[in-house]
C-alpha cells in the first residue's frame, strides 16, 4: 500500500456497534501492527 497523503492524523477510523467491539479490536490491532495510522476509541480514551 503506497501512502501518498500524510497531512492527516489517521489513515481510518472505526465506527461500530458495542456489540462488535471484540472483532473491532482485532481489525484495529492487525490494521495498526502493518502501519496503518487507526483511530479507535480505545487507542484515544486520555483525549476523549
Amino acid at each position: 500500500m503506497e501512502k501518498t497523503e500524510k497531512n492527516h492524523e489517521y489513515d481510518v477510523c472505526f465506527s461500530f456497534a458495542g456489540e462488535d467491539r471484540e472483532y473491532v479490536e482485532q481489525v484495529a490491532d492487525t490494521a495498526r501492527s502493518k502501519g496503518i495510522r487507526v483511530f479507535y476509541d480505545m487507542y484515544e480514551e486520555v483525549d476523549l
